[in-house]
């Protein structure tokens, strides 16, 4: 499955770089909702629902990616306003799980009343790791958790490096990239494989499009 990873350009070029993509944590996340899609009327509920969360993120972290990349507003809000760009990336689709948008909280299931919902359950748990609200369908997001061991931890941060499950493919400029002096990284790149895509605002559409033109094509 290919996914898109959003970036300004100094932390998209750290990723280049250093060959990775940082895990987030519970604490990093931008959703005050987040893994909290079911109705928390009940106190239990509540109480339930966190004792959940801490214990599945106890030793996991998530990386959140993106189906595609011409929506405006993603680039927008994560890729500083179009001055970044977008990793395009490869990841086996047994670890990626697609988010699933709302406008309601889902019910609560007995599991979670009565305390009994496990970490390991695939039912209702994983949607509550994969649901959101609605409003946040712009991002058509996908995910991977990840778990957090000692050779992915540096400086109190957790990080993926690329590999089998997570292989680097592309990256796009976005529309108001300002090319760089970054030629050796984007050669070792290029001989890797990895395609290059400029980018730039669709003239007849809401949308961001491949430039065409290669006199107005980015560089790193």
């Amino acid at each position: 499955m290919r996914v898109y990873k959003f970036y300004s350009k100094r932390w998209g070029l750290e990723a280049l770089y250093r060959r990775r993509l940082k895990i987030a944590t519970l604490q990093d996340l931008n959703d005050p909702f987040e893994f909290g899609a079911v109705s928390k009327r009940d106190k239990r509920d509540r109480k339930n629902l966190e004792d959940f969360k801490k214990a599945m993120f106890t030793d996991k972290g998530l990386i959140c990616f993106s189906r595609n990349w011409r929506n405006p507003v993603i680039w927008s809000h994560y890729s500083d306003s179009h001055k970044g760009l977008a990793l395009g990336l490869d990841i086996n689709d047994e670890i990626a799980m697609n988010v699933k948008y709302v406008e309601s909280r889902l019910k609560v299931p007995e599991a979670l009343r009565t305390g009994a919902i496990k970490v390991q359950e695939t039912g209702f748990a994983r949607d509550i790791l994969s649901t959101k609200f609605h409003h946040w369908s712009y991002e058509d997001e996908v995910r991977v958790f990840l778990s957090l061991s000692d050779d992915r931890f540096e400086n109190g941060l957790y990080f993926k490096l690329f590999g089998d499950q997570i292989i680097l493919k592309e990256i796009v400029f976005g529309a108001n990239y300002e090319s760089g002096n970054n030629k050796r990284l984007q050669n070792e790149l290029i001989n890797e494989g990895i395609k290059f895509t400029s980018s730039r605002l669709a003239f007849g559409s809401f949308e961001v499009v491949c430039q065409k033109n290669k006199t107005m094509w980015k560089t790193l």
